[in-house]
Order: C-alpha cells, then sequence, then structure tokens
C-alpha cells in the first residue's frame, strides 16, 4: 500500500508539473513569462499593451488617420458613446479621416492602460484616456473618459484592436 501512495504522489506531482509547463509555455514577462487568465497593473504584460496603445495616440497626435485604423482588426468594432457602432477597419478610418486630422496640433490625446488580461492571443485592457486642448487662450475643453479594448495579434505579431468601446467621464 504504501507502494501505491507513493507513486500516486509522483504521478500527481509530473502531472501538476507538466500543466503549468505547456500552459505557461511561450508567454514573456518580468520572470520571462506573462501569466495568462489574471489581471495585471504592473510590469511587462501591462508595459507591451501601453506600446500597443501609444501606436493608435502616436496617429492621432499626428493628425494621421490611417495610422489610427491601422491599429484595428480588418472586421474592428468602434462603440463610440451616443452614436452608432462603426464596423471595419476602413468605416473606423472613414471615421477618424473627419476628427484627427482637424485636431491635429490643437488638441493632444493621452490614454493610460490601467489593468490588462492575458489569453494567448487576446487581451483585454482598460483605461483613462483625456484629450486635452493646446490653444494659447485656454478656450479649449477637456474630454476624459474611459475605454475597453479587446485585442488580439495579427498574424505578424502585432496587436489590433477587435473591439473598442469609452465613454465620456462624468466631472
Amino acid at each position: 500500500m504504501k507502494n501505491f501512495k507513493g507513486i500516486t504522489y509522483i504521478l500527481v506531482a509530473a502531472a501538476f508539473f507538466a500543466a503549468g509547463y505547456f500552459f505557461g509555455k511561450g508567454q514573456k514577462g518580468d520572470s520571462g513569462e506573462i501569466p495568462q487568465g489574471v489581471i495585471l497593473n504592473s510590469g511587462v504584460g501591462l508595459r507591451e499593451i501601453q506600446e500597443a496603445t501609444d501606436e493608435f495616440i502616436n496617429a492621432w497626435n499626428m493628425g494621421d488617420a490611417e495610422g489610427c485604423a491601422n491599429t484595428y482588426a480588418e472586421s474592428a468594432l468602434l462603440m463610440p458613446p451616443a452614436l452608432a457602432t462603426v464596423r471595419g477597419r476602413k468605416a473606423i478610418m472613414e471615421t477618424y479621416k473627419g476628427e484627427v486630422p482637424a485636431h491635429a496640433g490643437d488638441m493632444v490625446l493621452s490614454e493610460e492602460v490601467q489593468e490588462v488580461i492575458y489569453f494567448g492571443e487576446w487581451a483585454a485592457m482598460h483605461g483613462l484616456g483625456e484629450t486635452s486642448p493646446q490653444t494659447t487662450d485656454s478656450t479649449g475643453e477637456k474630454f476624459a473618459y474611459k475605454w475597453v479594448i479587446l485585442s488580439k495579434k495579427n498574424p505578424q505579431g502585432h496587436w489590433e484592436a477587435v473591439w473598442d468601446i469609452y465613454n465620456e467621464m462624468p466631472e
């Protein structure tokens, strides 16, 4: 009977080791791994998503509507407050063409990722954003918002927004 218990313990330990190895394989982070399915609010996992978010912000601040749209998947959904859902990268680009270049230089966009959860090639994140007027007379109005984005890595390994929804923050 003692021999059976010893073999059982070894098999259970081996099963846990194998599960940990295969589920964590290929992910990176501060210690070489990005945890999957847990909320991250710091570290390499958060920085990776912030860098992807910064691609959109840099394009917006430079007045590059196409650059903004290229951070979205081909079939992405953009869900602005109190407006119809914008479906697909081309429609998102057309939406940004009417807004982004008009504000280049007089309005600066900033966004900070608050938390992210990784699920392999998918990531869900939320954060805060703000548009700040850059006028000399300070007549412009700030617009603060909160957002949630579901992203997926494309075949080239770049994060693309699949669903993007944001809401104005009350004053």
